[in-house]
């Protein structure tokens, strides 16, 4: 015998907040993000995104993380990678509410995408 079952809120114990998860580790946001137009296809946990330059934009989270030791994953249409530091290897690119990131092409210059799509897992604050 199958069940089903439907609910619109899933509540903790008190009635209060989210249920946390156990034994599972979802990804705390994701994004669809088209830089030429630039604007948000699909998302969830970003705020916004701010567009710095070709090849160059910053996520915002709606909630931060608990510190900077969180993974990132990322690809977009024609590029070879999506970097957290660029050739002058800044480090103070990743905080613990938004990252700056670069798209490069196959040729290594920063170009923006039709479709960039980011991932982060991590603890939240």
């Amino acid at each position: 015998m199958t069940s089903v079952l439907n609910v619109d809120t899933i509540a903790d114990k008190a009635g209060t907040g989210p249920v946390g998860l156990t034994k599972q580790h979802a990804a705390k946001c994701w994004m669809n993000y088209n830089q030429n137009t630039p604007a948000i296809d699909d998302s969830f946990g970003i705020s916004s995104v701010a567009d710095n330059a070709t090849g160059d934009f910053i996520p915002s989270y709606s909630n931060s993380f608990v510190n900077v030791d969180y993974a990132m994953a990322g690809m977009a249409c024609n590029t070879i990678f999506i970097s957290m530091e660029d050739n002058n290897a800044q480090t103070d690119r990743t905080t613990a509410s938004s990252t700056r990131l670069l798209a490069m092409n196959y040729s290594g210059t920063q170009s923006d995408q039709e479709q960039t799509m980011v991932t982060w897992h991590g603890d939240l604050a």
